[in-house]
């Protein structure tokens, strides 16, 4: 077949629009990324902040090393080096007043790797550390059905039928479960919250090592991968809003705020309570979209605090106290030396309350708080500081979500779905965003191949590494 390749439209420059990009071009295929804002990243990247002397993220977002996806994402456009990772996942978790809890992992195979550190947790009574480990057993010899079928219940329900009690399901799951699914126990899917900590925690023994970028985001993995994108001819065009996209024969037609049209295949990488102002309306009602469009979200604040000396000589920590949630030494993290230890995140999930203080109490509440678990932050005097509050940063995974979550294809030919509010099987994380691209460009490849449509030659290898700053560890 003799021809010109198809042209195909990705609509949103977040994770997912860049990982379905990045797939696509990669493939030969002529790409055109429309990002509505000034910059790419979408949910995930940093500003300069002259008051705290390092760019500030939109939140503070970590990796696991069971994130595939997205440090394979890392690796293609050259920024595997943006991210720093553990040895072996070792967690400070401080109690409401400062008394010190380790989770980590031993030398041993999963999910026998966590019993030590579970046996000795003592944020916990004794009784309630050995239920914790009839639960991991539980979830451990899960099978795929089960976990599915515990779609129709909370977290905190499925836990409660396993002889959980209130103390461990406070005092130690919810300790994994809010950073990840941005969700309390008693409001998230059981299959979710289930599949989180099997995939994490008990089927591989480095699969919950912690990792975070050792950069701004934007610099870390959204400029690498415009870059990269731009290398390979694609465009990415900022400030391009698009008011409506109709499906048509084979692809779709995409109109822009300012009357510019577009026509090709298109794929369609905005968050689930966007997507139903850019299609036709009786699409919003359709069986397999309307209950995933019906989400709900939840917020995220983070409170980016700088002190006048260090308060903490660790990367991070989790914290029981609710007004603190984790804590990560930003300075740290950014390698910087002066900054080590003054410059703290506190990022809180599921911070309804937060979101609704104004930004100085905010602050005064965080800094009691942390006054409260940190001893060498009582005599250190708060310099400036920075909120940032995402109203709905995240899909919230209530029961039934995952069935109620597309996959990429969609009744009209040509058009694909990707965000991290598909059918990915993880939370609305960075790994769940790459997944998706990465999904819905394969798809598109798939049915571009059943059709016999032309295609350029595919890029050879993953690409020249960039000059990015070391990993500390890995």
């Amino acid at each position: 077949m003799v021809g010109a390749p198809p042209g195909v439209i990705v609509v949103g420059a977040g994770l997912a629009g860049l990982a379905a990009a990045v797939e696509l071009a990669g493939e030969g295929l002529p790409v055109t990324v429309l990002e509505a804002r000034p910059h790419a990243g979408g949910a995930t990247y940093s500003a300069a902040d002259g008051r705290l002397d390092l760019p500030v993220d939109n939140g503070q977002h970590v990796v696991l090393r069971c994130c595939s996806y997205y440090l394979d994402f890392l690796r293609r456009i050259g920024a595997r080096d943006a991210v720093w990772m553990q040895r072996s996942l070792d967690v400070p978790v401080l109690d409401e007043v400062g008394r010190e809890a380790r989770l980590r992992a031993a030398p041993l195979p999963a999910p026998l790797h966590l019993v030590p550190s579970l046996l000795a947790y003592r944020h916990c009574s004794r009784p309630a550390r050995l239920r914790i480990l009839r639960a991991a057993a539980a979830i451990q010899r899960l099978g795929e059905t089960e976990r599915l079928q515990a779609d129709a219940v909370t977290f905190a329900q499925w836990l409660h039928d396993r002889g959980q009690q209130d103390e461990e399901v406070a005092r130690f799951w919810e300790l994994i479960l809010l950073p990840t699914c941005n969700a309390y126990a008693g409001e998230v899917s059981a299959a979710l919250a289930l599949n989180v900590l099997r995939m994490g925690f008990f089927e591989d023994r480095r699969a919950a090592d912690i990792g975070a970028p050792v950069l701004g985001l934007s610099e870390a993995h959204v400029d690498p991968a415009v870059a990269w994108l731009r290398a390979r001819r694609a465009q990415v065009r900022l400030r391009a809003r698009v008011a409506t996209v109709e499906p048509g024969e084979g692809g779709a037609l995409v109109r822009l705020a300012d009357g510019e049209t577009l026509v090709g295949l298109a794929v369609l990488a905005v968050p689930h309570d966007r997507l139903a102002g850019l299609l036709p309306p009786a699409w919003a009602q359709e069986r397999w979209l309307a209950p995933a469009l019906g989400l709900p979200t939840a917020p995220i604040v983070n409170v980016t605090l700088r002190f006048d000396r260090p308060v903490t000589e660790t990367d991070f920590l989790a914290c029981l106290d609710p007004e603190t949630q984790w804590v990560f030494n930003t300075g740290r993290l950014r390698d910087d030396p002066v900054l080590d230890g003054r410059v703290l995140t506190v990022s809180l999930s599921a911070a309804r309350d937060a979101l609704e203080l104004p930004e100085r109490a905010l602050v005064e509440r965080t800094v009691a708080a942390l006054r409260r678990v940190l001893l060498s932050a009582r005599e250190a005097r708060l310099v400036t500081w920075r909120v940032r509050k995402e109203p709905h940063a995240t899909f919230v995974g209530r029961p039934g979500c995952e069935h109620a979550r597309p996959g990429p294809v969609t009744p009209a030919p040509g058009v694909y779905l990707a965000g991290a509010w598909t059918a990915t099987g993880w939370p609305a994380t960075m790994e769940s965003a790459v997944r998706s691209g990465v999904a819905a460009a394969r798809q598109l490849l798939r049915d571009l191949r059943v059709q016999g449509a032309p295609m350029r030659e595919r890029e050879r290898g993953g690409g020249r590494r960039g000059t990015r700053p070391q990993a500390r560890r890995e």
